[in-house]
């Protein structure tokens, strides 16, 4: 008799101890919705996660397409300019665009902030972004984002130019500079877009 109250007392201290049975916990690690503590939410990662694109665009081409007639008229040496989703580090930018004949229009350095470049006019009637011939098929504007800054990168590039200029460089002179002179690393990324040139 003794036995079994002592095993009945026992029992029910072992129940009031650790419950009548086990609940399933109903909270999910990543879902943060339960009845207690909220779970930790993991950040976007692999696929779901899509990295912006480094651009660059311009207005003043209208239909994305280059008119030097249009341009001659209005005295445009630069278009307009801009761009954004930039690479992390950037502090400068060195801005081309040249025809797929070897035309070079413009070469342009822009400081770190900088996120757009108005149009320049000039007074002359003749200016770069108007070539004597026009028997290109397209132009391209590449901008360069740069993990130094313009000058610094002018003036690296400027060793390896011997007696040309850095100004009159096409994208392709650029690009075969730096990795002869082992400088491509200079370069984070780029952004390229391209038009066709009105006949």
């Amino acid at each position: 008799m003794k036995n079994n109250l002592k095993k009945a007392v026992l029992g029910i201290t072992l129940i009031s101890l650790f419950g009548i049975g086990c609940k399933k916990d109903t909270a999910s690690p990543t879902s943060g919705k339960s009845g207690g503590k909220k779970g930790v939410v993991k950040p976007l990662t692999g696929p779901d996660q899509v990295e912006k694109k480094f651009t660059i665009t311009s207005d003043t081409f209208k239909d994305m397409v280059v008119d030097h007639d249009l341009l001659r008229e209005n005295k445009i040496n630069r278009p307009h300019l801009s761009w954004e989703n930039i690479p992390m580090g950037t502090k400068g930018f060195y801005i081309i665009m040249d025809n797929d004949k070897g035309h070079v229009y413009f070469n342009k350095e822009a400081a770190g902030r900088t996120r757009s470049l108005k149009a320049e006019i000039l007074k002359k009637i003749i200016n770069p972004m108007s070539p004597q011939k026009n028997d290109a098929l397209t132009a391209t504007i590449e901008i360069f984002a740069l993990n130094c800054t313009p000058d610094q990168f002018r003036k690296s590039t400027n060793k390896g130019m011997e007696d040309r200029r850095i100004s009159l460089a096409s994208r392709a002179t650029i690009k075969e500079i730096l990795k002869e002179s082992g400088l491509s690393s200079m370069i984070l990324g780029s952004a390229i877009v391209e038009y066709k040139i009105k006949k």
